[in-house]
């Protein structure tokens, strides 16, 4: 699982990169963004050890949906929250990741093995 994990956000990371370094260009941008992903894995691990929504083997596809969505967060706040200046956007981009995390977690069907 520590290898699923790592990969997934090696491949992320790899995602996100390119408009890093295009947004770098125009305003410092600290690598934090690029590993937004990471917050949401360790959501998701928790919620799940808690017990917390449905328990199937097969629900591990929701973190490919965590993964998706962190790479949009990173870039809509690199490209749309950065350019209009807006106060907080890592913040705002870390809440979308964990919250959508935290619905994905709670609203996702039990997927059968």
């Amino acid at each position: 699982m520590l290898v699923f994990f790592t990969a997934l956000t090696i491949i992320s990371a790899a995602l996100t990169a390119p408009g890093w370094l295009i947004a770098r260009r125009r305003q410092p941008q600290g690598p934090a963004i690029i590993f937004l992903i990471l917050p949401g894995i360790i959501l998701w691990a928790v919620l799940t050890a808690a017990g917390i929504g449905p328990q199937s083997l097969s629900n591990i596809v929701e973190v490919f949906g965590i993964a998706t969505v962190s790479v949009i967060a990173a870039y809509i706040k690199l490209f749309f929250m950065d350019r209009r200046e807006m106060k907080n956007s890592g913040i705002i981009s870390l809440l979308i990741v964990l919250g959508f995390t935290l619905l994905l977690r709670l609203f996702m069907p039990l997927i059968p093995e």
